[in-house]
């Protein structure tokens, strides 16, 4: 058994058992990192409490109330006559805007909680358009029609508490304050929302005209901000001055253009494209099918162009594969320049690397992640290199493998801020490291070896070198 452990072939077995038991620590620096962005996600929610939290405008929409009315004869079962009963059963009918724009203004700012910050917005929303009531004649040919009760205009909105103003609504020249409260007892945005009634569209007369209106909706919200445009013809645009929005959502914008004092977005869809009428209509009819309402939104969201913790994560899976490369090129070095390094030595050059990620995640949450990154090569680098020096025999070959780990960590670097390319750099890289190590050891000869003998490292030598450890 010792005599394996002390071959050639047994060093190399245990340094990649080492290799694989390198990975503790470096599950141990996740978790760590996981826990950062738990903290951080406590933080966002802390605030989104006391400002107010994502948001989803839905609307601006027209709700009409119906009645139903018609009489039945039924059977008494216990006394076995006909009796009549007068039946009644409610309903109600979704109108989407004829047309519809929207301006909007984004206002934002930093909220901090420690080392934490988290960005926030002041919308400044001004909706403004047509609307008419002739589909309304469709619900008369109903059979058993009785009424209808007073439309009321809805806009929902997601959290009312970011309400910065009082909108009113302007309809032909007329202003009326909006209530709190969404459509009574339907689901759209979490049944929260502001509504105003509207009696004076109850008229014959009404249904038939077309009704200009407008309203101004003052917001706070938390990093993201959506919009559910429902208008047979939608234009929006917004403006902001964060220099780097996200859009996402079922509809893109059709313009933008984003630069370091802000950005400017433009939206501009049609019923053909949306359907927006049948999917307002479905999610009146039933609260179930509302999800697809929800859906068909325009989303801006204010994001952070450095995520400190996705980005170390992403930086630590790589870490075994540094580890191992640069194993690698230390065993190479054993081989080129015969001399043997105790494979305690291995456990610390391997420990060494997993350190850089602990000092990436610790200095990256105080200063900025290139700086981080810079400071964290540097030490890690400067450790290797002094401790290669006497591993390797010379300050040669210690420079040589501190200057080809910081070229690791440079394409590493690259390859953190260059996601799309991240898998073709890797190959890249791979294939640079095999052709070198082919390089290097094209002029080896094929030798049966079992110990360090065969390479003339007398004992003598060989116990030297494991007590330098």
């Amino acid at each position: 058994m010792m005599s394996f452990i002390n071959s050639l072939a047994g060093k190399y077995s245990l340094i990649g058992a080492i290799t694989l038991v390198l990975l503790i620590p470096i599950a141990m620096i996740e978790q760590k990192i996981d826990e950062r962005a738990g903290f951080q996600q406590q933080v966002k929610e802390e605030i989104s409490n006391g400002w107010a939290g994502e948001q989803k405008i839905v609307g601006p929409y027209l709700i009409v109330p119906f009645l139903l009315e018609w009489d039945s004869v039924v059977r008494d079962k216990s006394t076995g006559r006909n009796v009549a009963h007068h039946n009644t059963e409610p309903g109600r009918v979704a109108l989407a805007m004829e047309s519809l724009e929207l301006q909007g203004s984004v206002q934002s700012d930093l909220r901090y909680r420690g080392i934490y910050s988290v960005p926030v917005f002041t919308a400044e929303l001004r909706f403004s358009g047509t609307m008419n009531l002739r589909e309304v004649e469709q619900i008369k040919e109903q059979q058993h029609f009785s009424r209808f009760g007073e439309p009321y205009l809805v806009v929902g909105v997601t959290d009312q508490r970011g309400f910065a103003n009082q909108p009113e609504l302007i309809l032909n020249g007329n202003a009326d304050p909006f209530l709190p409260g969404g459509m009574q007892g339907v689901t759209i945005s979490n049944r929260s929302g502001i509504r105003v009634e509207l009696p004076e569209l109850l008229t014959e007369e009404a249904w038939f005209q077309l009704h200009r209106f407008e309203f101004l909706i003052k917001i706070r919200g938390t990093e993201i901000l959506s919009i559910v445009p429902t208008a047979r013809q939608a234009k929006v645009s917004l403006t902001g001055d964060w220099p780097h929005p996200k859009f996402i959502g079922q509809y893109l914008p059709n313009q933008r253009s984003v630069e370091e004092k802000g950005f400017q977005s433009q939206w501009q869809i049609s019923e053909i494209g949306t359907n927006i009428r049948r999917i307002l209509q479905m999610c009146v009819a039933n609260d179930t099918e509302c999800q697809l309402l929800q859906d068909a939104s325009m989303r801006m969201e204010l994001i952070e162009p450095v995520n400190v913790y996705s980005k170390s994560k992403r930086a630590l899976k790589y870490a075994i594969l540094f580890i191992a490369l640069s194993f690698a090129g230390f065993i190479l070095s054993e081989l080129l320049s015969h001399v043997n390094i105790h494979t305690v030595q291995y456990i610390f050059v391997g420990l060494a690397i997993a350190m850089f990620y602990l000092l990436l995640l610790s200095l990256s949450e105080h200063l900025p992640f290139s700086m981080a990154y810079a400071l964290s090569t540097f030490c890690c680098v400067s450790l290797l290199t002094s401790y290669g020096k006497y591993l390797l025999g010379s300050l040669r070959n210690g420079v040589i493998s501190g200057a080809t780990t910081a070229g690791f960590y440079a394409v590493l670097y690259v390859i953190l801020h260059s996601e799309d390319y991240a898998l073709l750099m890797g190959s890249l890289l791979l294939l640079i490291v095999l052709a070198v190590m082919m390089f290097v050891t094209r002029d080896m000869r094929e030798l049966q070896l079992t110990s360090w003998a065969d390479w003339g490292v007398s004992d003598e030598t060989s116990g030297t070198a494991d007590q330098q450890v």
